[in-house]
């Protein structure tokens, strides 16, 4: 069985009650739209600071004198 399902199920359920605690007023397709775009950007900034520290590591490993 995939475990990424219920883990996404669960993201999705949490992210869409958060917007509704922002929007009560909003209709079920609005808050899954709000939802979806708030999981976009928080994977957006992971990546971005993944590929950040990544970065770092390669130049401050690359300045590094191995010994032989």
């Amino acid at each position: 069985p995939n475990v990424f399902v219920p883990l996404t199920r669960e993201l999705v359920d949490e992210k869409i009650r958060l917007a509704s605690r922002e929007s009560p007023a909003g209709d079920t397709l609005k808050l899954a739209v709000l939802a979806a775009l708030n999981i976009a950007d928080e994977f957006f900034r992971e990546r971005d600071e993944e590929l950040r520290l990544t970065s770092t590591i390669a130049s401050r490993a690359g300045e590094y004198h191995w010994p032989l």
